[in-house]
């Protein structure tokens, strides 16, 4: 195990101002003001930041969102455990109110003092989030990031290179500066060199048979550029002399662009490949590997334009610590022959360190906590009303609070004896509570996914289409979807896939998928977007499949949740359309759900709390194992009809005066109908026309109200739901 460094008190008056600059962060402390509640404030190219800042016994406390924002994170809100999850390249923070263990990058950190939530806000140590960021805030008041060499010199020195008069089976380039390449080459361009080197790629055909066709053996920074209009071939051989790992390597950060045709053709492994960070900014670039990944990062891959197709034998696009696509087209068909069998879900580990302490229930109505955080969203944002709260990406509480356990305290009792072991030096070090190994437990010998990382994959835009063989998009930690378009397909097993967390904020995302459409095996926060998905499993699944069901190691309702905020979900599922292997709760947006047919599975599926406290829901399914949200819903219609019904049936839903609430055409055979909405009344007359027919007439009450009968499904609530599918 690593060992961290015990995470060190210090005392602070007054504000601390963050000042952002090109090229340099600091963070200011400035010692004035009486110890108490009082203000962060950033600052730089005209922008001004307002951050909160209290005093708790030895410790200064700072609100985690203005601090992470200003050091470029990207924050998103896990609202039942109220945990805060700051994302940015190479780091996955997590840190949850009320505790004092915060994650990073998967392994526990212990903090000096718990986090807390003050006003609405959520508040830790400004000593821990140094040691997270890794950043230093000095007793001078001082923080910076290494500073970017901005030393252009080496551009000065160019030259042009035709390569059919080379003589030789190595190009070597020692010296920092621009090489113009063109004309035919048989053998490899190298490069060892102490500064940066660029190469623009102008109409060559370079093809090595015993080794790469470009090999960055050192030098500061490797960027490859293809000139405009220019088509250029690239072609290893499937043995190397050389310890390279793909057609064009760099053993440090490379970066593509250029506004030409780049053709990677990978024989040995990898197509394009990194130790370090790999960085595409524009060009086409069209990659086809025999063996290995099409694009391969040890660190990342970032992605901000360009148009890349991929065609390849194993992953499609995988960095290790992070993937990130921000902007251009993506095409991948990966081709690896996986067994169904690789991909069977186990029981989950517990990755990612400590489960956040997780709610068990709701708050009393007029609780003090409850009026709190309805009034203040955790991440201080005003909690007018969810729809609005959930298109700014920010996770809110829920209308209902969890209760008070018998400490006076939120959430679970504590674990006892949770204090991480120490080193001989009595420093902590990092460790997983449970003994477990950190990664998925799942086969990963023979991976053919489309998008794939260890900790991070964050999708801010773009187009993304994936075609895959296993696993379209899938992550060992963290996933955040805040934009672009998403079309993955999954012929093998899973749409996408987090071990971890999974955000969807925006974006439009269309899934066909032989394995559940989305799946974590930790919580599923949805916030907005446009998602479609065609499942012949789970169309969404938090927990884990039927296997780890099956083997009882479903236990805790609140480690594995759904939870629907906003956007437009439309889910056609053979299994369960929504299956939490925990809590399933649902604030707004509109929630659709075709299937399952079969009796055995269910359109809203949950082991633990099942509730819709607002948006639109619209589930059609079979009418054997129906399982119907709480009492302590909205407003709720629970339809069984006489006779099942075929796909493409018409069904419409009116109130008394013929207005339409909602109607769709069903994709699926059912039988049965859950319908909520904020426009279903109690004391009011609604109607079902099936096919242009009145079917059903009923006048709704309070909570749940049902029609016909069932005597297979039941309402949730009625009796404890225990392991199952």
């Amino acid at each position: 195990m690593g060992i961290v460094n015990y995470i060190y008190d210090r005392k602070m008056k007054g504000e601390i101002k963050v000042k952002k600059n090109v090229s340099v962060m600091m963070i200011c402390i400035m010692m004035w003001g009486a110890v108490g509640c009082n203000s962060v404030s950033a600052s730089g190219n005209s922008e001004e930041v307002t951050i909160s800042q209290t005093v708790t016994g030895d410790s200064t406390l700072v609100e985690v969102k203005g601090i992470f924002e200003e050091l470029g994170y990207d924050i998103n809100w896990e609202s039942t455990s109220k945990t805060v999850y700051a994302s940015k390249k190479k780091n996955v923070i997590s840190i949850t109110a009320n505790s004092d263990i915060a994650v990073l990058n998967g392994e526990n950190i212990k903090m000096n003092t718990e986090a807390e939530i003050k006003d609405g806000l959520i508040y830790a140590s400004t000593a821990s989030l140094e040691a997270l960021t890794g950043e230093s805030i000095s007793a001078e008041g001082v923080l910076k990031e290494a500073e970017e060499n901005k030393d252009d010199s080496w551009k000065e020195n160019t030259f042009d290179a035709d390569l059919s008069s080379v003589s030789g089976d190595t190009y070597t380039i020692t010296e920092a500066g621009v090489y113009t390449l063109k004309g035919n080459y048989s053998g490899m361009i190298y490069i060892k060199s102490e500064g940066k080197v660029k190469l623009i790629l102008d109409n060559v055909n370079i093809k090595n048979e015993n080794g790469p066709a470009i090999f960055f053996e050192s030098c500061e920074k490797g960027i490859i550029e293809s000139s405009e209009g220019s088509v250029n071939e690239l072609t290893d051989g499937s043995e190397y002399s050389v310890d390279a790992k793909g057609c064009i390597f760099s053993n440090d950060d490379l970066d593509i662009q250029g506004e030409g045709i780049i053709n990677v053709n990978a024989n040995y492994s990898h197509g394009i490949a990194s130790d370090d960070d790999i960085t595409i900014e524009e060009g086409t670039i069209n990659i086809n590997t025999l063996k290995g990944d099409a694009v391969h990062a040890n660190d990342g891959v970032e992605i901000n334009g360009g148009s890349v197709t991929i065609v390849s034998a194993e992953d499609g696009i995988s960095g290790d610590k992070y993937v990130e696509i921000n902007d251009g087209t993506i095409n991948i068909l990966t081709e690896g022959e996986v067994n169904e069998s690789s991909n069977i879900d186990v029981p989950p580990n517990d990755f990612g360190g400590e489960r956040p302490e997780r709610p068990q229930g709701r708050a009393q109505e007029g609780s003090k906590e409850n009026d709190e955080n309805n009034e203040n969203g955790i991440l201080g944002e005003k909690n007018e009303n969810i729809q609005n709260n959930a298109e700014n990406g920010m996770g809110q509480m829920p209308p209902s609070a969890p209760p008070l356990n018998n400490e006076g305290e939120t959430g679970t009792p504590r674990r006892e004896n949770t204090a991480p072991p120490t080193d001989q030096e009595g420093n902590f070090e990092r460790y997983n509570y449970n003994n477990e190994e950190s990664e998925n437990t799942e086969d990963d010998s023979v991976s053919s996914k489309g998008i794939k990382s260890d900790n991070l994959i964050t999708i801010n835009g773009g187009e993304t289409d994936v075609t895959s063989n296993d696993h379209g998009i899938k992550c060992d930690n963290l996933i955040v979807i805040n934009g672009g378009e998403i079309n993955v397909k999954s012929n093998v097993s899973k749409g996408i896939k987090a071990v971890g967390c999974l955000f969807v904020n925006d974006g439009s995302i269309s899934i066909d998928s032989k394995d559940e459409g989305i799946e974590s095996k930790a919580t599923i926060t949805i916030n907005g977007g446009d998602i479609n998905i065609s499942s012949q499993e789970d169309g969404i699944n938090a927990g884990g499949g039927s296997g780890a069901q099956m083997m009882g190691n479903i236990t805790d309702a609140d480690e594995h949740q759904i939870i629907i905020k906003g956007g437009k979900i439309s889910v056609s599922a053979t299994g369960d359309g929504l299956d939490s292997n925990g809590n399933l709760y649902i604030y707004g947006g509109e929630t659709v759900i075709n299937g399952p047919s079969s009796g055995g599975d269910s359109a809203l599926d949950s082991s633990g709390d099942n509730i819709i406290y607002g948006g639109t829901v619209m589930a059609i399914s079979a009418m054997g194992m129906v399982e119907c949200p709480e009492s302590d819903s909205q407003n709720i219609l629970n339809i069984n009809l006489d006779e099942s019904q075929g796909a493409d049936t018409s069904v419409v839903i009116t109130d008394s005066k013929g207005n339409s609430l909602y109607d769709m055409v069903s994709e699926r055979e059912f039988q049965n109908i859950i319908f909520s909405s904020e426009d279903i009344k109690a004391g009011e007359e609604y109607n079902i026309y099936i096919n242009g027919e009145k079917a059903v007439s009923l006048t709704a009450k309070s909570g749940v109200t049902e029609y016909g009968n069932n005597e297979f499904g039941r309402q949730r609530g009625m009796f404890d739901r225990g392991p199952g599918r």
